[in-house]
């Protein structure tokens, strides 16, 4: 049975294993007699290491990235918790009798009602220029 009819209907986790042990079994194959002396077996087992620490950090990162996702999962579960503890309202919105801050306001009519000038609240571009202004509000 070849190496690819082995790989077949497995699991991406079985298939980098599977790879990084057959990375492992040609390496210890061509340092059984220590290191390789021409340049293009070097090269190989250049390619090969190189190959394995790839893997290697993949399947540390993966790892990680399980565990962080438990960790945020862990999070979503808490504060969906504490969210039905308050009845689905939000814990931090101030709400009344909960020692709010009164902000204290003017009584109606305390001030006149402004004066507008022409064109005060106008939308657009003006062609007005400074001597035209100036001669308005001399």
């Amino acid at each position: 049975m070849s190496l690819l009819d082995t790989m077949k209907d497995r699991t991406e986790d079985e298939v980098l294993s599977l790879t990084q042990r057959t990375r492992m079994a040609i390496l210890e194959d061509m340092t059984k007699d220590g290191m390789p002396n021409n340049n293009r077996d070097r090269r190989v087992l250049l390619e090969l290491v190189n190959g394995a620490d790839t893997t290697a950090l993949a399947m540390k990162r993966m790892e990680q990235d399980s565990k962080q996702s438990e960790q945020d999962n862990a999070a979503a579960i808490m504060a969906a918790k504490i969210m039905a503890k308050t009845g689905g309202n939000n814990p931090f919105q101030a709400e009344a009798g909960r020692h709010e801050k009164v902000i204290n306001t003017l009584p109606d009519n305390a001030l006149p009602e402004p004066t507008l000038v022409e064109g005060e609240l106008d939308v657009g571009v003006s062609d007005l220029n400074y001597e035209e202004f100036m001669k308005k509000f001399d």
